[in-house]
């Protein structure tokens, strides 16, 4: 596994040309973010909220994409979609989607009887 390397240090490095062989790389669940920094192979990382890193994993290619232009400045890259598995949906979305199914339709006017 490679190194992890938060978000502000990665995009230090990026505009310190630091960085070299930025890549986005896919993955069980979406897309990961490896750039080479110094002789080591970095991934992007992540912090939960109990503290623990772990690398970020992007939703999509397109969010992926948008961190390295937006914010690492970085216009030139790869892309390896092939270990690119889409993510399980969450259980926990369809029940906020049956949530709002309910609750607009308590808001539906009742029919009225003729």
């Amino acid at each position: 596994m490679s190194a992890l390397i938060n978000s502000r240090a990665f995009r230090e490095a990026s505009a310190a040309g630091a960085l070299t062989d930025p890549a986005v790389v896919g993955v069980d669940g979406g897309y990961v973010l490896e750039a080479t920094f110094g002789q080591v192979r970095t991934q992007l990382s992540a912090r939960s909220s109990s503290g623990e890193e772990s690398r970020r994993i992007f939703a999509s290619l397109q969010s992926a994409a948008s961190f390295l232009q937006d914010k690492a400045q970085i216009l030139a890259y790869t892309v390896d979609a092939s270990g690119y598995r889409p993510a399980a949906s969450s259980p926990r979305y369809a029940r906020v989607a049956e949530r709002l199914r309910q609750a607009h339709a308590a808001l539906r006017p009742a029919p009225h009887p003729m």
